[in-house]
């Protein structure tokens, strides 16, 4: 299969995954809780909430790189730190958004996402440059003036 249609796919499943996540959020944030008796009480456990977000994408993550045997980029030290920066980004960012009406929130939520997308294609861009700079001095080695 082509990397672009790969890509395609993978952005793809990305934007409705999250998108499921959201309308699962929505559902969560304005749901009652209560009865006609008490008044309902709002939903305060975004951070469990995030956790176990966390917790399924690494254990999806750790079966895919065991499956693929794909190798480590980075260090377990730096992929804890980027963890923890993504887990407190997390927090901050729903914690934040619950004092903004819904369709604000859901404009920022989707426009994150673009972010991440252009990064990916910024890293795949610059991983084939690297290829072609090792296969250009590989080649060049052997070429005898």
């Amino acid at each position: 299969m082509r990397k672009e249609l790969q890509l395609l796919i993978a952005v793809g499943g990305i934007y409705f995954c999250y998108f499921k996540v959201g309308l699962i959020q929505e559902d969560l944030f304005k749901s009652n809780f209560g009865t006609m008796d008490f008044p309902s009480p709002k939903f305060e456990f975004s951070s469990v909430l995030i956790f176990l977000q966390m917790l399924i994408y690494n254990l999806l993550c750790m079966t895919m790189i065991f499956r693929n045997k794909i190798k480590f980029v980075c260090t377990i030290k730096e992929g804890a730190y980027l963890g923890l920066l993504n887990f407190s980004s997390m927090i901050g960012a729903l914690t934040a958004l619950q004092y903004v009406s819904f369709p604000l929130q859901a404009l920022v939520k989707s426009c994150k996402y673009l972010f991440m997308i252009i990064i990916i294609e910024f890293c795949l861009c610059q991983q084939q440059d690297q290829c072609q700079e090792i296969k250009n001095s590989q080649s060049s080695k052997y070429f005898v003036v």
